[in-house]
């Protein structure tokens, strides 16, 4: 199960909920209890290297993946 950031609408803070994906776009906020709405996060990506792991290619910022930025 993935988890997922919420923005609670009466004091803007963000908290994390580990969910199902049908679960819809709505949780309770555990301080008020409020209906709050997902909120977009970012996500990291890794790959195997060998027997270790390397940040993927163009993570920095750029979409051609040569490090430019």
């Amino acid at each position: 199960m993935p988890i997922y950031e919420y923005v609670c609408p009466e004091g803007h803070k963000r908290f994390e909920k580990l969910s199902s994906m049908d679960k819809g776009e709505r949780a309770r906020c555990p301080t008020c209890g409020e209906s709050s709405h997902r909120a977009i996060s970012m996500f990291s990506a890794r790959v195997a290297v060998g027997a270790s792991s390397a940040p993927v290619a163009g993570a920095a910022g750029c979409a051609c993946g040569d490090g430019c930025c």
